[in-house]
This record gives C-alpha cells, sequence and structure tokens, in this order.
C-alpha cells in the first residue's frame, strides 16, 4: 500500500478557464495511462499492458477548451488501475449493457485484463488510492485539512466569484476527522463498502447480519446494516420487524 500511495499524486489533470469561466466542466475520464510496477505486471498478455481500452490523447485533442471558458478534468492514471467514470460501489452505469466495473476484470471483446486477478481487498486498496483517497500521499491531514478546503473555496469562486466575501464560517472535516466523529470506518459514508464481500450476510459482520446484537434487547440498523445505504429506509424497516418479531416471541 505504500507504494501504491507514494506513486499516486494525481490520479487526474485539472484544467481551469483561460478566460472568463463558463459553467461547463469537460471530464475525460479514460485518457489516463499511469500504471504502478505491482499491478502492471499483473497484467494478462502484451496486449493489455499496450491498455486497449483508453482513449489515446483524448486531452490533448480537446486542450482548447481552457481558451472557451471550461474547466477540464482528464485521467492521468490508467482505467486498469483505477476507472474514475465508475462510482466506487458495484451498480450499473449503464443498465441492461456489458460494463466494466472500478477495476475492469474483461474488456468490452471478453478478454481478460489480468493474468492474476487482484482480489476484493486489493481492489479496495486501489480505490482508496486513487479514486477517493483515505491517506494522503503527502503530508497529514490535520496540517493539509485546511488547504483542501481553501481550494475547494477557489474552485466554486471560479463560478460564485464572491463565494469567499460571503462565507463567514465554515467547518471541514477530513477523512479521519469523519471516522472518529461519526464511526464512519475509512470515512466510508455507507459505513462498510458497498462491495460483494460485504453485502448480504456480509453485512455487518458474518455474526450480526440480522440486525441483533451481542446484548440482549440491543439491535443494529442503519447504513452499516443490510442493504446499505443511500436513505432507503430499509434497514430501519428490516429492523423493526425483528423488534416486533423478538417481542411477540417474548410475550
Amino acid at each position: 500500500m505504500s507504494t501504491l500511495h507514494a506513486a499516486a499524486t494525481a490520479p487526474y489533470g485539472l484544467r481551469l478557464p483561460a478566460m472568463a469561466p463558463v459553467p461547463l466542466v469537460v471530464s475525460i475520464p479514460h485518457t489516463g495511462t499511469w500504471l504502478p510496477p505491482e499491478v502492471e505486471m499483473r497484467l494478462a498478455s502484451p496486449a493489455m499492458r499496450a491498455q486497449p481500452m483508453t482513449d489515446w490523447h483524448l486531452h490533448l485533442l480537446y486542450d482548447f477548451l481552457p481558451d472557451l471558458g471550461a474547466t477540464t478534468l482528464h485521467a492521468t492514471v490508467s482505467r486498469f488501475a483505477v476507472d474514475l467514470n465508475r462510482p466506487p460501489e458495484p451498480r450499473p452505469l449503464y443498465p441492461g449493457r456489458f460494463e466494466t466495473g472500478l477495476v475492469p476484470l474483461q474488456t468490452f471483446q471478453g478478454e481478460p485484463v489480468f493474468g492474476d486477478p487482484p482480489t476484493t481487498a486489493e481492489v479496495e486498496a486501489w480505490r482508496n488510492a486513487w479514486h477517493a483517497p483515505y491517506a494522503l500521499s503527502e503530508g497529514q491531514w490535520p496540517e493539509q485539512g485546511e488547504v483542501f478546503a481553501d481550494r475547494c473555496v477557489r474552485v466554486l469562486s471560479d463560478f460564485l466569484p464572491d463565494i469567499g466575501d460571503r462565507i463567514v464560517a465554515r467547518s471541514f472535516l477530513n477523512p479521519r476527522q469523519l471516522e472518529a466523529e461519526f464511526g464512519l470506518l475509512g470515512s466510508n459514508i455507507t459505513h462498510g463498502e458497498m462491495m460483494p464481500g460485504a453485502l448480504f450476510g456480509a453485512r455487518p459482520g458474518r455474526n450480526t447480519n440480522d440486525y441483533r446484537s451481542s446484548v440482549p434487547g440491543l439491535y443494529l440498523s442503519g447504513a452499516g446494516t443490510w442493504p446499505g445505504g443511500y436513505v432507503t429506509g430499509l434497514p430501519g424497516f428490516n429492523a423493526a420487524n425483528v423488534v416486533i418479531n423478538d417481542f411477540n416471541k417474548s410475550r
């Protein structure tokens, strides 16, 4: 993990408008070609090492956009390490069609990408390194948090020029503070990855997957229980039914 984090200093490139900005952000997520050696060595063949799913030089083709006032984001990390155009959780981006995941295991032609496919834990490590970093490649969050917050305000000011003057107070919580304050392990908003290893009977754990804790009368609910987060109300509904059933059995 230390090697991955040390190398992944910039998973994307940012080009700001060169003239009066317009409210347009252009994302070019598949132009990245950088691969860490420990990922590249596991690719299935020389054909895969040629990165056939890359939109080669597309960010250069559109390098005129800042002169039109647009903001441009382009990937620098290969989609074989992490696809910046995929959600971190395994849900369809194009329902009804074949699609690749956060870390593609096969091409659109059905060819295997890896000779030694990454495990779920490795995919999570790659996601944390390049898709949604929990640890910084340089520095520590206590020193860099306000720097990051200032940068967010500057980006917003491109579209709302006086926003900096209108902010009278702000509070920035870095990933470790989110973890400590709200119990978000790894600062994960869904209280655990929505990945196969943490779904169904494994959510939140093999011995606590029925909404009952090890303490009699204490029940579990929320995003950390099945079926997970995203404000469906279903974890609470399921937990409430377990409580009712247990109460009726005890009468």
